[in-house]
């Protein structure tokens, strides 16, 4: 797995939360990050209109990456870990 096919990933869940498309957004957590999910979508603006991933940087095993939601609310930033698991994922929420 590289950067490349991470940020593709998380710009593909990003997307989906901004379309209020759950199903697709939840599609990259584990069982873990979906625990987790429910506290971190309180800070991101609803209607979320936009979201840009900012970065995508390995770490270990993982990949870190901060995708920025904005909306006519505001904006929040959320940091996530990302684990090859048949394909990249959401392992956990650092925000």
């Amino acid at each position: 797995m590289d950067d490349n096919t991470v940020r593709q990933a998380a710009q593909d869940h990003a997307e989906g939360v901004v379309a209020g498309d759950l199903r697709r957004a939840g599609a990259y957590l584990t069982r873990e990050a979906q625990e987790g999910a429910g506290e971190v979508m309180k800070i991101i603006p609803n209607p979320a209109t936009e979201a840009e991933v900012t970065s995508v940087s390995p770490s270990g095993d993982e990949f870190l990456v901060t995708i920025r939601y904005a909306g006519p609310q505001g904006e929040a930033v959320v940091a996530s870990r990302w684990i090859d698991a048949g394909g990249p994922k959401i392992v956990g929420f650092d925000s």
